[in-house]
């Protein structure tokens, strides 16, 4: 494998995450952010293998990274409202469910939450 080959490293890391390899996921993640550090795609892969992880305050952070630059992005609040669920803190995880559904009201998992 070419070690710069970005998206061999992200299809490396989803397909370890799927097979419940998430700690070796994150390597990967972690190698393509190196060759690409502003892909926030990386960001939300990575806060979806801390969430399996059940290291919810991590997931929160690396979805917290891509909010920063792309307030807009509903999976990723989607996927904090989750991870704040996990912890109990079920008032903030209504605040991203919400602010998910005022930019895309349509999407059914979202208004599942709600």
């Amino acid at each position: 494998m070419d070690p710069l080959f970005l998206d061999a490293w992200i299809q490396k890391g989803f397909a370890l995450d799927r097979m419940g390899k998430s700690k070796e996921a994150l390597d990967c993640y972690d190698r393509a952010l190196e060759i690409d550090p502003e892909n926030l795609g990386i960001r939300c892969l990575k806060g979806f293998a801390f969430n399996n992880l059940s290291e919810y305050e991590k997931s929160i952070e690396s979805y917290d990274e891509v909010l920063k630059v792309n307030p807009d992005d509903v999976f990723s609040l989607y996927q904090k409202g989750l991870a704040l669920e996990s912890l109990g803190r079920y008032g903030e995880a209504m605040k991203c469910y919400d602010n998910a559904l005022d930019i895309d009201p349509t999407d059914v998992l979202i208004r599942e939450k709600n």
